[in-house]
């Protein structure tokens, strides 16, 4: 048998090491799907206002998320010593990106004191980086909790584990055209479906199911936050 072999990469390597502590955790996953429309709509009105910078999607959910986690802030921790559970002040969402050397998750920080413009620079200039194959490694230190987007490949939805010492972990799947009975007419409107992983040992499935269930009411109505 002819084979080849090949040293891991740095991110590699770190993933190995991430993800073997990430089985070491009780996880359980909870999925629903959410109307796109007024998100999509939300984006083009913030394109048309910024034509210097586009806006994709990541950055709203990065936001609208952010705003959530200081309603519930039991999934903005993390556990300490095996007895205590630790609330962060700060919310410091991780965004998982996809490179040619491996999984890479930058942090963005400090959402909470942000704007979409903001964190659309943030995650533009990221992009530049993990283009050149180099990052900054105090870039993916200090995540509270991560968005997984596998959206653009195609990917209806998934399960994500979890980022340890992170609780909480939310994957979004691809936008895609669903049929809508509506006053008897028949129409198709964007829908996702978003999944959330949680750390069992503090989160439960109801406090998840509330999560999930406010995430729906704002992105169908992203106007309330944004």
């Amino acid at each position: 048998m002819k084979y080849e072999d090949e040293s891991m990469s740095t991110f590699q390597k770190t993933m190995k090491n991430v993800m073997e502590k990430s089985n070491e955790i009780p996880q359980f996953n909870m999925s629903i799907d959410i109307s796109m429309k007024e998100i999509l709509k939300t984006k083009n009105e913030f394109n048309k206002r910024y034509k210097d910078t586009k806006i994709t999607i990541t950055p709203l959910l990065v936001k609208i998320v952010a705003e959530l986690l200081k309603k519930y802030r039991l999934l903005n921790t993390k556990i300490i010593n095996d007895d205590k559970i630790r609330y962060f002040k700060n919310i410091n969402i991780g965004v998982a990106f996809a490179t040619n050397r491996g999984l890479i998750v930058p942090v963005f920080k400090n959402i909470e004191g942000k704007n979409i413009l903001q964190i659309s620079q943030e995650i533009d200039e990221l992009k530049k980086t993990k283009e050149t194959g180099t990052i900054d490694l105090e870039k993916l230190k200090d995540g509270t909790f991560t968005i997984s987007n596998a959206g653009m490949y195609g990917v209806n939805n998934f399960n994500a584990l979890i980022n340890p010492p992170q609780v909480g972990i939310l994957a979004v799947g691809k936008i895609r055209d669903k049929v809508k009975l509506a006053s008897e007419n028949i129409k198709k409107e964007k829908y996702a479906i978003f999944t959330i992983t949680c750390d069992h040992r503090i989160i439960d499935g109801r406090y998840a199911a509330r999560f999930l269930g406010d995430l729906k009411v704002i992105i169908e109505n992203p106007k309330k936050i944004i």
